[in-house]
């Protein structure tokens, strides 16, 4: 009988040490996981501070980053300029000095407009994240204009649990809004979830798989998110400018005309119900894939995903600029300014 206790207790014992072990491996390795996972100091290596917003999370860049430019928001000859987006506006991948931000300030200013650009985009985040981020930065910022990204994550939301961002986009989710392959009682799953990574990667192996976003959310996109982004911005006193970004594993014109047939519940489907929303609430709204269609897609890409490298940061500067300059004199003020322009 002594034996089998023996036996029970080592084999007990030799579990807790493999649980322990790998808990602490997975910690150690932090392998790649299914879904987008935001920890501090997690994302691609940078120390920064995961940070909660009335509950939802933002992860900003270092406050020396070039790209968030505050230093010239109280120059009065400047129009403020404010960017809104994902990993595409961020010029995720590049350099801080090469987004695309610096180079439409730049622009700008060369077309006698000098702008100073606050570039507050983010990659992963979505609608939801930037909105936070705005409800910050508008009265710090005093911007004339917000340019706000749309694109495909726009509608997707992020679950906190524990001191953990999770965005669960392409899984089935209980209730809470979290997967729960076990069937575990909520709060014992909540606090595995949220203490072990264990856990937390044998619930992302087991959980099934859904569609990446559903309709419900970019329904609540159109009937929620973008009318309190617009009052928001409009109670600043700015102009709100919507940039649709299009995919970049096509060439720009076929994706024009995708966006044009609109059929089913497609990206180029949501996109046109967005271009609708904006015409009747007179928000301007610039497709990036018409902005570029003289533009070989290959020559300005980084991949087949959505996202600009040097070069394109640079042609999508200018080109902003030049939509803008030319929006602005087609939409004069009543007092004969130019939308955004305060001087």
């Amino acid at each position: 009988m002594r034996r089998v206790g023996f036996a029970v207790a080592s084999g007990f014992l030799a579990l807790l040490a493999t649980l322990v072990l790998a808990e602490g491996l997975l910690r150690v390795v932090q392998p790649r996981p299914r879904v987008q996972v935001v920890r501090s100091g997690l994302r691609d290596g940078l120390d920064f501070a995961l940070r909660w917003v009335d509950g939802v999370p933002v992860w900003p860049s270092p406050a020396d980053d070039l790209r968030h430019n505050r230093g010239c928001v109280d120059d009065p000859e400047r129009t403020r300029w404010l960017v809104l987006g994902s990993s595409i506006l961020a010029a995720d991948g590049l350099a801080p000095e090469e987004a695309f931000s610096l180079r439409l300030q730049e622009a700008l200013g060369e077309a006698g407009r000098p702008a100073c650009v606050v570039n507050l985009a983010e990659g992963a985040y979505t609608f939801q994240n930037q909105a936070a981020v705005a409800a910050e930065a508008l009265p710090e910022v005093r911007p004339d204009v917000v340019l706000w990204e749309i694109w495909a994550n726009s509608p997707g939301t992020w679950v906190r649990v524990g001191d953990t961002a999770y965005r669960f986009q392409h899984l089935a989710v209980s209730e809470d809004g979290t997967p729960n392959p076990l069937g575990l009682p909520g709060t014992l799953h909540r606090g595995l979830l949220g203490t072990s990574r264990l856990y937390e990667a044998g619930v992302l192996a087991l959980v099934a798989a859904q569609e990446p976003v559903s309709t419900g959310e970019w329904e609540r996109l159109l009937a929620t998110a973008l009318p309190d982004a617009l009052a928001a911005v409009r109670a600043q006193g700015a102009t709100l400018v919507l940039a649709l970004a299009p995919p970049l594993d096509q060439p720009f014109a076929a994706w024009t005309a995708a966006r044009r047939r609109a059929e089913g519940l497609t990206l180029a489907a949501w996109y046109t119900r967005v271009e609708a929303w904006a015409r009747a609430e007179g928000v301007a709204v610039v497709a990036l894939d018409e902005l570029l269609a003289d533009h070989d897609v290959e020559a300005l890409r980084l991949d087949p995903c959505c996202h600009y490298d040097v070069a394109g940061q640079q042609v999508l500067g200018d080109a902003l600029a030049a939509w803008w300059l030319e929006h602005a004199q087609a939409s004069p003020s009543e007092d004969g300014e130019a939308p955004g322009d305060h001087r």
